[in-house]
């Protein structure tokens, strides 16, 4: 799926947000968003993310460089 850009906002799909997120299982991740613990939008049954949420949501974890998580999540495996 492509990412999506919509009025400056770039909307990420489950797997996107996987991604960038390294370190999270997949069944993490659903965990977290059935618990309300990380920003996300839903449309219909389809789980988004926009990128911008996601990464204020990462810089304010405690011990986490968010330059350093991205970085490590653009490197391919």
């Amino acid at each position: 799926m492509a990412r999506v850009m919509t009025k400056d906002l770039e909307i990420l799909s489950f797997e996107q947000a996987l991604d960038i997120l390294s370190g999270f299982t997949k069944w993490g991740l659903y965990n977290m968003v059935r618990r309300r613990q990380i920003p996300y939008r839903k449309r219909g049954k389809r789980i988004l993310f926009i990128r911008a949420e996601l990464t204020q949501w990462i810089q304010n974890l405690p011990g986490v460089n968010i330059e350093e998580a991205l970085q490590r999540s653009d490197q391919p495996d």
